[in-house]
């Protein structure tokens, strides 16, 4: 028989918390899911009152958002740069963001310090991701015959068709990196 975790307290949300922002970034929603289900789970198992344990859970992250151990301003940012430069369009980022727990404002923030550091964010993040999956210009030989398929992973990743076939089309990294100096025209 699996063995049970044991009852939640105060003190228990504490160290979880903190033993888990010591090996991950995160929102304050995302570790409010993370607490609530520990909660949850206890509440099931033992009995615990969940209103009592509620209060537990927004103390802590309080604590924690005043120690600015949490910060979702700062999380948001680190997380759409780190997803944009990995070749995320900027939609796919918001979508990531919302995910993660982080409010409209925050999220929407960390689309415009992207806006604000690349005239053409979807675009270099769509080289990128050609560049990571070897799609048109990083290629090499057959490019023709895979055009349609690599459209196609641009597409599913969430960038404009437009923006997809400039970046499928480019002759080669040249023209790429020209096409971004030109600010995408």
């Amino acid at each position: 028989m699996p063995r049970r975790p044991p009852p939640v307290t105060a003190s228990s949300l504490d160290r979880d918390a903190e033993r888990y922002l010591l090996r991950y970034n995160a929102s304050v929603g995302h570790l409010r899911r993370l607490l609530m289900h520990r909660v949850k789970r206890s509440a099931r198992d033992h009995g615990t009152d969940l209103e009592k344990a509620s209060v537990w859970v927004d103390t802590t992250l309080n604590r924690l958002v005043s120690q600015r151990a949490l910060d979702d301003a700062a999380f948001a940012t680190m997380t759409a740069e780190t997803l944009w430069r990995r070749g995320k369009a900027l939609g796919a980022v918001r979508v990531a963001l919302r995910a993660k727990g982080l409010a409209a404002p925050e999220v929407e923030a960390a689309l415009a310090a992207l806006r604000h550091q690349s005239a053409t964010p979807d675009l270099e993040a769509a080289i990128t991701l050609a560049r990571r999956r070897r799609l048109g210009p990083f290629r090499g030989k057959d490019r023709a015959d895979y055009r349609r398929r690599d459209l196609a992973v641009l597409g599913r990743a969430g960038f404009a068709p437009d923006v997809a076939r400039r970046v499928i089309d480019a002759t080669d990294e040249d023209a790429l990196r020209t096409l971004v100096e030109d600010g995408g025209s």
